[in-house]
C-alpha cells in the first residue's frame, strides 16, 4: 500500500470531524490532568465521531503510553474516514517492535 492508494471512502464513517469540532476535542483532551483521564475522554469521543487519519494520529499522540494509544487507535480505527492511510501511523507513534505488530494488526 502507497501514499498514494485511491482514496476509498468508508462507508460507516464518510465525513470526518469540521476542524472546528475536532479541536475542541482536542483542546478539551489536553485540558485533561492525566493519561488515565485523557482515554477515558477520547474513547467516549470514538464512538460517536468520526476522524480523518492524521486527526487520529494528534489526538493518540496525547497519550504518552503506548498501551494507551493502541488501545485508542483500536477504537477508533473503525470509525476514521480514510483508512488507506492508518498503516503510516505506526512507524510515528510506536517505538518498540511488540506495540507495532500490535497496531498491524488494528488494520490488516
Amino acid at each position: 500500500l502507497t501514499e498514494n492508494a485511491p482514496a476509498i471512502i468508508n462507508s460507516d464513517c464518510p465525513e470526518p470531524l469540521s476542524d472546528t469540532k475536532f479541536d475542541d476535542i482536542f483542546i478539551a483532551s489536553r485540558a485533561k490532568s492525566n493519561d488515565d483521564k485523557r482515554i477515558g475522554y477520547l474513547m467516549k469521543k470514538a464512538e460517536s465521531n468520526c476522524f480523518t487519519t492524521r486527526q487520529a494520529f494528534l489526538l493518540s499522540r496525547q497519550l504518552q503510553a503506548e498501551s494507551m494509544r493502541y488501545s485508542f487507535l483500536k477504537k477508533v480505527y473503525p470509525r476514521v474516514t480514510d483508512q488507506q492511510n492508518f498503516h503510516l501511523l505506526g512507524d510515528a507513534l510506536f517505538k518498540t517492535m511488540e506495540w507495532k505488530s500490535y497496531f498491524k494488526l488494528i488494520y490488516e
